[in-house]
C-alpha cells in the first residue's frame, strides 16, 4: 500500500507538470482534509472546463466513494476520470483540444 502510494504521487506530480505546461490550463493537487473525503486528487480547468482527476497506481482501484464524485462532476459538465498514468491524461486532453479546436472553426465559419 505504501509503494502505491508513493507511486500515486509520482504519478499525479507528472500529471500536474504537464497539465500546467499546457496554455489555458491550470491544475492543482487537492489535499485531503475534513470533509473531503473522497474528492479526485487533482482539480483544475482547461480553457473554462473544469477537470477533477482520481490518480491510482498499480491495481488499485477508486472506491464506491470516489466513482461517485467523479460522476457527480460530470453529471454537472466537468471532464473527470480516473487515470493510472500521465499518458491516459494527454490522450484524453489531445481529444479536448482537438474538440476546442473543431467548435471554434465551425462557429467562425
Amino acid at each position: 500500500m505504501a509503494g502505491n502510494r508513493q507511486l500515486e504521487t509520482g504519478i499525479t506530480n507528472k500529471i500536474l507538470k504537464y497539465l500546467n505546461s499546457l496554455e489555458g490550463c491550470k491544475a492543482r493537487k487537492r489535499f485531503a482534509g475534513p470533509g473531503k473525503k473522497g474528492e479526485p486528487d487533482i482539480t483544475g480547468a482547461y480553457r473554462g472546463l473544469r477537470l477533477e482527476i482520481e490518480v491510482k497506481a498499480g491495481d488499485n482501484q477508486p472506491s464506491k466513494i470516489q466513482i461517485a464524485r467523479l460522476k457527480a462532476w460530470k453529471d454537472c459538465g466537468c471532464l473527470s476520470m480516473c487515470v493510472w498514468s500521465l499518458e491516459e491524461v494527454q490522450v484524453a486532453m489531445i481529444k479536448l483540444s482537438d474538440e476546442f479546436w473543431w467548435n471554434s472553426q465551425k462557429k467562425a465559419a
